[in-house]
Order: structure tokens, then sequence, then C-alpha cells
């Protein structure tokens, strides 16, 4: 029998979704049966082994590329049900919307196949007042495919307590997994400057803006670089907000970056630093990229915020300030940047924490 997964987002594109499913399917046990239809065309050349998964199906087009970008991964999909009729036993989709929407289109027909729905964070939260408002009709959608689902796994205690919330079905937690390279060693080198990174989505939930304003309030007390490493919308802001500060050569942002060139930028760093937050109903799911952090012995500054406290612990391996709170964060990156044996402990006991997991493939056949 065929093993099927559904999902918009797969290597070689970087991203938390991409890397969960990567991780999380590269310990299945079933990949001989697996077979996995995504939206992500092979654009580059994937720096993850994907040899182990022996059927691939990509489209033609990239997430968001074109007002049809979706339409041949949809096509690819109805053309597999038709030729596989019968022949699927589970289902694992990537998403409430779309891929579970498509998995009832083959379960109508075959009742016995199991639908298995993945979830990672706000597409979930649909009891926010503002998500409450603005998107009726999909949250009366959403909770009615949870209830239809024969599994759902979610990747975080935050986020299972949300889907209790909404429906009577168990949850299983099945946390990311960080499987990419380690720094064993820190290189003890004289440095003038402390660096500082933040690694994510530019986006306004993800507080960069933040500390450019803690910066900015001690630039004149701290010597620092400041890496911003990450695709999105919010890098025009983020710009203007560098020349505002005037922190130009100060801060960097990187873009389009290979896995290798961002493991390089983290080796040269001495504090991460993300202090996301609650932004009208969407929220940090896990934060992978925390678990990264610790596997090169970084110390973290960040929220705690959404499903990231399971791996965050102030005072073990990070220090937590308030959302949306520059002044605890400037403190925080002075107490860094002066306590060089602070800064060792957080991340010794941070690339500990980078091991993390909770649940197992297991839970993926019933």
């Amino acid at each position: 029998m065929i093993k099927l997964l559904l999902t918009t987002s797969f290597p070689p594109y970087r991203g938390g979704i991409s890397h969960y499913l990567y991780t999380i399917f590269k310990e299945y046990k079933f990949n001989n049966e697996l077979v996995i239809i995504t939206q992500t065309p092979l654009f580059t050349q994937p720096e993850e082994d994907l040899t182990i998964f022996k059927n691939i199906i990509r489209s033609k087009n990239l997430p968001l590329e074109g007002k049809l970008h979706r339409f041949d991964f949809y096509l690819k999909i109805l053309k597999f049900y038709f030729k596989n009729r019968g022949k699927i036993d589970y289902i694992y989709t990537e998403s409430l919307i779309p891929t579970t929407i498509f998995s009832f289109l083959y379960k109508i027909f075959y009742p016995k196949t199991k639908i298995v729905c993945f979830t990672y964070g706000s597409e979930v939260n649909i009891y926010d007042p503002y998500i409450k408002r603005k998107f009726r009709f999909v949250n009366l959608l959403k909770k009615f495919l949870l209830s239809r689902v024969d599994r759902i796994i979610t990747i975080s205690s935050y986020t299972e307590k949300i889907l209790k919330s909404i429906t009577k079905k168990d949850v299983y937690i099945i946390s990311p997994r960080y499987y990419g390279e380690r720094f064993e060693e820190k290189e003890h080198k004289k440095k003038e400057k402390i660096i500082l990174i933040s690694v994510a989505q530019l986006t306004p939930r993800k507080g960069q803006q933040y500390v450019l304003k803690a910066l900015n309030s001690i630039k004149d007390d701290l010597d620092f670089l400041y890496y911003i490493v990450g695709n999105g919308s919010y890098r025009e802001n983020l710009e203007k907000l560098i020349k505002k500060y005037k922190l130009d050569g100060k801060v960097l942002i990187k873009t389009g970056l290979k896995n290798s060139e961002v493991f390089q930028l983290y080796k040269e760093s001495d504090i991460f630093v993300l202090p996301v937050f609650y932004h009208r109903g969407d929220f940090e799911g896990f934060g992978i990229v925390y678990l990264e952090a610790g596997a090169f012995k970084l110390p973290v500054i960040a929220t705690g915020s959404g499903g990231s406290k399971d791996i965050l612990i102030d005072g073990f391996n990070s220090i937590l300030v308030k959302e949306k709170d520059y002044k605890t964060l400037k403190d925080a990156i002075l107490t860094l940047s002066s306590d060089k044996i602070k800064r060792e402990i957080l991340g010794e006991n941070g690339y500990k924490m980078s091991f993390y997991k909770k649940g197992d493939t297991s839970l993926l056949t019933f």
C-alpha cells in the first residue's frame, strides 16, 4: 500500500515546515512505501539528503509564484489519486488548507484511507478575536476538518492546548528535530566586537525591529555587529529603521543564504537574539531555530512566546525578556556582552537542549 505525503513546502526550500517534514519522514520506517507530492520544485541543489525518499513528485511552480501557482500541484494530486485508486492507506497532510481538503477528495471514495493532519501554529488559532472576526467561514471549515481527520499531529504543548480547545479528538505531539551541522568547540579568537545574529523570516512578529531599537540605545556603549538573516516582506521596514537609527555598517541584512552560509555566520557569532511576539492571532508554534542556535553553542535572548517555552528555559539556555520591550532586551544584550562565562554556560546548555525530541514516527501509523 501507498503512504502519501501532500505538502506545499519541502527541501530544497528552506523554512520551518519544510525542515520539520523532512526530519520527521527521514525517521519514517515506511519510506519504501512513501510518495511525496510537493509544490516545491527542484529550483536549486538541495543540501539535504533526499535519496532516502524514493518517489518525490514535484510541481513546476514555487509557492506564491503567479496567480495560478497551485494549479499544477493540485493537478498532480488528482492524477495520482486516479492512477492509484484504492491503493493509498495513509494520506499525510501538511496543513488544514489546502492539503487536508484534497485528502478528503480521496477518502470520499475510499473511506478506509486514514488522514493524518499536521498542525504548527496560527492556522489553528481560530478563537483569537482578530482571527474570528476576519476569517469566520475559514474557521468553521477548519473546525470541521479537524473533527473529521483520523489523527492530529502537532509540534508543541502550546499548540496542543489550542487544539484541545477546538476538537475532542486526541492530539499527539511530534516535536521538530534538529539534524543539521553542529559546532563542537568555539574558536576563542580575540574579537573587538560582540556579534549578534537573528535567523528568521523578515516579518513584524519575529521582533527584529525591537532588537534594532535596543541596539540604538546602546550603540555608544557597545561595539557590536548584528546579522539579520532571512527573507521576507518586512526587509524594507528594517532597512528604514537601520538608517533612522544610524546603524549602517553595524547591522547587516543577509538574504538568500544557503544552509552552509548560515552555519558559518553562527560560528562567527556570540549571541542569538530573536524576541518573537504574539501578533493578531499569529504566534511561534515551536521555534526550531532556537535548537539550531543551541547546536552552535550560542546563548539565546528570546521571549519564550508560544511553543518556544518547550525548549527555552530562562537562566538555563536563554535569557527571556518581555514581548515588545526594547528596554529588557537592551539589558539582556548588555548582560551577555559583558559576561563571557555566562555566555558559555548558556551556550553549553543550549547545545544539550538542541537534541530535544518529543514523540516519534510510530504515531504516524495506527
